[in-house]
């Protein structure tokens, strides 16, 4: 196993709900583990990160956006406490304007990854927790989340002011993270990437090592200090440890070149708020100028914190020749994407929405750089101005951005007060050790996680939310005689949806007891009879009456918004229905004998990944070939024109159906022709940068087309 580490993270985030602190040194592959794992995880999952820029690079949200909070700092009890400053656990819940689509999307949540994890506060963590608790009204940490933290405890630490800390030392023992009270009580696992991918030279590392844990050795300081040099260097990077150090030298150095300014203006798009900009809005460079990629060129051209030299503009493209190789590169604009998280009704999965975007090219000037803003880059050779370093882990960070001690250089020399290092820190990794056990714990995991899953799928009450919900609807929407009659009858299905889940809920302390006796084979049975009895009650109970209920009021028309939002309800009660039938345990179906409850060929239902029964798309695909219109349809299903856009882009893609078929042949030429001569533009740039006046689904059908003659082809 050429990196156990890396392999135990990946299995326990991917086939357990055990929550992890995956944490390493600089360059141990935490980033590159991030991207890899969520393009394998089938879990719903949601990335959040501290601060908007961090947000970004993840391709996640802040903290805060995703659950709603306030500014203030949080106290975990409801103690009365100056609200300008602190939020307790009776006001969060107050002040939290949690919508609907959101609220969905916490409750179908399964994967929550919080990046730069060491940035995050306790009181800020069980503020997520306690969020997350009452939603999916759960008493378990972070609601039954699973929580994949990833960061590094030594690089950078959370903010907190005096006057905060002192009210906030009452509950906590530390700001950091790991002494939040719901991470103490979530049973996580701690796992430290030890392979360092950044530096090669050993004797290197190891001094890196030491100087990470505060270890003050006069030896490793002379080695060190052998690489200091007071002459400054032009042509290296210099790290410095304040914004106004590093600004006064990038404007110096570029006011000494005598060649025009080349201003280079972003475009921003949709919503992009600018404290999430990953780089300036407006770059002001000169041919001459060094320059430094702040992010990896898709292709390989370049890395994030690689540098180089600008040695000119054509159109639209930059002209850049690398650092430390014989080589020149054009540079065009990327695109950034500031992106929320929404669930998919249909599939049931949390699917990423664009918001806006930022288009600029990936460089910023680089004679100077600040130590904060050099987290996560990796430099072949740089130099060092670390005589005010102040804070703990400032050292280590600067000096391991460095591949190799060759390419390091010192203008002024280190002392002993440089290394300074958090007790609080050393404490938990201390704790931290290379576990034997892995293997043993995550077979426990895995059939921990599959009870989990198991016992969870017998939790309805999201499903009476629905329910009461609807029964709102009614109150506001529907006024008279009928809407007194819809009020008696959605009373009376909550009634008996409420003595199901009461059923349910007993059910689940029998799993309880029988997963402690751990005999499988008697879980299984038990569990194909509660499929059995389950699906018979929700079928006589709630489902038979709804339809009936539909049945009796379709074709009085000013009732149809009325009978689309109890079409939804539905809509997820037969997605219950598939949950029950499908219930995997421990890789084996449950439930073995044929569905008994399907749904009729009039009642539309939602599908998840494995289910292909009573197909929605077909529905459309067969009213479309009967040579109703899209708008038709969408009024015939009662479900948006939208909807049934993306219903006709699957069968765009499955081949069912060509796109002339779906716009006028005018339009489709124009729009075609249009997209051909434009095949490098985002998808935004497509929209938004034409006089078409095009759409994004037109964009989308065309694009999808293209790709299967590029296949064919």
């Amino acid at each position: 196993m050429e990196n156990k580490e890396l392999y135990f993270a990946e299995q326990f985030v991917l086939h357990t709900n055990r929550n992890i602190f995956l944490t390493g040194k600089a360059g141990t592959g935490k980033t590159t583990f991030l991207k890899e794992v969520l393009k394998k995880s089938k879990k719903n999952t949601v990335v959040v990160a501290p601060t908007g820029v961090a947000a970004i690079n993840a391709g996640g949200v802040t903290i805060h956006s995703m659950f709603q909070l306030p500014t203030t700092s949080f106290i975990p009890t409801s103690d009365y406490i100056n609200p300008d400053f602190f939020t307790n656990v009776t006001d969060l819940a107050k002040i939290q304007k949690l919508r609907k689509e959101k609220r969905k999307v916490l409750q179908e949540l399964e994967l929550l990854v919080i990046d730069e994890i060491s940035m995050v506060r306790a009181d800020l963590l069980d503020a997520v927790d306690l969020t997350l608790r009452r939603v999916r009204k759960s008493g378990l940490a972070f609601g039954g989340v699973q929580v994949l933290a990833i960061g590094d405890l030594f690089q950078l630490a959370p903010v907190v002011r005096e006057h905060t800390w002192n009210t906030l030392s009452n509950f906590y023992k530390s700001p950091f993270f790991f002494h939040a009270l719901a991470w103490q009580r979530s049973d996580a696992l701690s796992i430290e990437l030890l392979q360092v991918y950044r530096q090669s030279d050993q004797n290197f590392i190891d001094i890196l090592n030491r100087i990470r844990n505060g270890v003050k050795s006069d030896d490793d300081l002379d080695v060190l200090n052998k690489q200091w040099d007071s002459i400054i260097d032009n042509e290296m990077i210099t790290l410095t440890t304040h914004n106004k150090t590093a600004n006064k030298i990038n404007e110096d150095q570029l006011s000494k070149l005598d060649t025009p300014e080349i201003t280079l203006e972003a475009k921003v798009t949709g919503r992009f708020f600018e404290s999430s900009f990953p780089t300036q809005e407006k770059i002001v460079l000169k041919v001459g100028a060094q320059v430094m990629f702040i992010r990896n060129h898709p292709e390989g051209l370049y890395f994030n914190g690689k540098l180089g030299k600008l040695v000119g503009k054509t159109d639209d493209l930059l002209k850049v020749k690398l650092a430390d190789e014989d080589k020149t590169i054009m540079v065009d604009k990327e695109e950034w994407k500031n992106t929320s998280f929404e669930l998919n009704d249909t599939t049931k999965e949390i699917e990423t929405k664009e918001l806006g975007t930022f288009t600029q090219y990936p460089l910023r000037l680089a004679w100077a750089v600040t130590v904060h803003k050099s987290q996560g880059l990796t430099f072949d050779s740089l130099q060092l101005d670390l005589e005010n370093s102040f804070a703990a882990g400032q050292l280590y960070v600067a000096l391991s951005r460095c591949r190799s001690l060759e390419g390091l250089k010192l203008l002024t020399k280190l002392k002993s007060a440089n290394v300074i290092v958090d007790n609080r820190i050393l404490e938990f990794y201390n704790a931290i050790s290379v576990d034997d056990t892995f293997n043993d714990q995550l077979e426990m995991a895995k059939i921990n996680y599959a009870n989990h899953q198991l016992r969870d799928t017998f939790i309805f009450n999201k499903y009476l939310d629905n329910i009461i919900e609807w029964q709102k609807y009614i109150v506001e929407k529907v006024d008279g005689e009928k809407g007194m009659d819809f009020l008696v009858f959605v009373k009376g299905l909550k009634t008996s949806f409420s003595t199901i889940i009461n059923t349910a809920a007993k059910f689940q302390s029998q799993l309880t007891t029988m997963f402690i006796e751990n005999d499988t084979v008697q879980v299984s049975d038990r569990a194909e009879s509660a499929i059995r009895y389950f699906t018979d009650e929700i079928n006589a109970k709630v489902i038979l009456p709804i339809e009936s209920h539909i049945d009796r009021y379709k074709s009085e028309s000013d009732l149809r918004k009325h009978l689309k939002q109890l079409i939804y309800l539905l809509d997820d009660i037969w997605y219950l229905m598939n949950s029950l039938y499908n219930i995997k345990y421990l890789g084996n179906d449950v439930y073995k004998d044929e569905i008994k409850h399907k749904p009729s060929a009039t009642v539309e239902f939602s599908k998840n990944k494995n289910f292909i029964k009573g197909d929605t798309f077909a529905h459309t695909l067969e009213l479309f070939r009967s040579g109703k219109t899209i708008a038709q349809i969408a009024e015939i299903r009662m479900f948006s024109k939208g909807t049934i856009e993306t219903h006709m882009l699957r069968h765009v893609k499955n081949k069912e159906v060509a796109v002339k078929e779906l716009m006028k042949k005018q339009r489709y030429e124009k729009v075609l022709r249009y997209i051909l001569n434009n095949k490098d533009k985002p998808l935004s740039e497509l929209v938004n940068g034409s006089d078409l006046d095009i759409q994004y689904i037109e964009v989308r059908w065309i694009k999808a087309e293209l790709e299967l003659l590029n296949l064919e082809g």
